[in-house]
């Protein structure tokens, strides 16, 4: 069997709203559903007791990319190192945008921390050319934003 695609990316977190904020003001993204899940359902999903999460559903306009935030009021989530490059496990997401720029100067007049400034990433290694950087968003969660064919 083959995967038709990747569904959704879903991000545990303390505060959606903020998460959301930043995903709509940055990148497009709309809220599609705000909601909260409990149940015999998502008990037996999660492998919980007695789960009670609020659910928030971001999505691109074109359809291509979901965010799921979950903010889970039970179980209650043991808060974790904050989330840097070398980490093991999941440790970025990149969005391709049309302006790295823009981007990057809507995430500053939010107050968000980078990496560094957009970099070109050698031909050798990206032949279309590819320029990048890393936000460090809300929450510790870090998104590569990166324009390809900008030279």
């Amino acid at each position: 069997m083959i995967a038709l695609k990747i569904d959704h990316i879903n991000i545990v977190v303390e505060n959606p709203q903020v998460v959301s904020d930043f995903f709509i003001s940055c990148f497009g993204f709309s809220k599609t559903l705000d909601t909260n899940l409990s149940g015999k359902w998502i008990d037996n999903i999660m492998g919980f007791s007695n789960v009670n999460t609020d659910c928030m559903l971001l999505e691109l306009p074109n359809g291509s990319c979901k965010i799921e935030l979950s903010k889970f009021h039970s179980p209650i989530m043991e808060v974790q190192q904050i989330n840097m490059l070398n980490m093991q496990g999941i440790r970025h997401f990149a969005v391709e945008v049309k302006d790295i720029t823009e981007v990057r100067d809507k995430a500053k007049a939010l107050g968000y921390d980078f990496f560094s400034p957009p970099t070109e990433v050698p031909r050798e290694i990206n032949p279309k050319g590819k320029t990048l950087f890393y936000i460090k968003g809300p929450e510790g969660i870090i998104i590569e934003v990166a324009e390809f064919g900008k030279t």
